[in-house]
């Protein structure tokens, strides 16, 4: 399905394949899914593209900014998703004076 990113706050999103189905998360939170099957072709080298889609020779840019991109060759647990957004959203752990 269509999700809405508002592009004039920090958000996380991240696209999770585990060899049988693409997810994707914001903010910690799955918000869609959908089944798929890629295999990787070795001697490929299309370029990586971040924040640029080119579809039949039109180019697609992402109006925003993109900051810290991580490529992992791991499916990540839903868990350590949403721990990571906490940790970058600064609600992972509280601060305040010492007791």
């Amino acid at each position: 399905g269509l999700q809405t990113v508002t592009i004039s706050s920090w958000q996380q999103l991240v696209f999770k394949y585990d060899g049988a189905n693409i997810r994707f998360y914001q903010n910690g939170q799955q918000k869609d899914a959908f089944a798929a099957t890629y295999t990787m072709k070795n001697g490929v080298t299309l370029p990586l593209l971040i924040g640029k889609n080119n579809n039949g020779g039109v180019n697609y840019f992402f109006n925003g900014s993109i900051d810290e991109v991580r490529i992992s060759g791991t499916a990540r647990p839903d868990a350590w998703l949403a721990a990571e957004y906490k940790s970058g959203s600064d609600s992972f752990v509280t601060f305040g004076p010492e007791i």
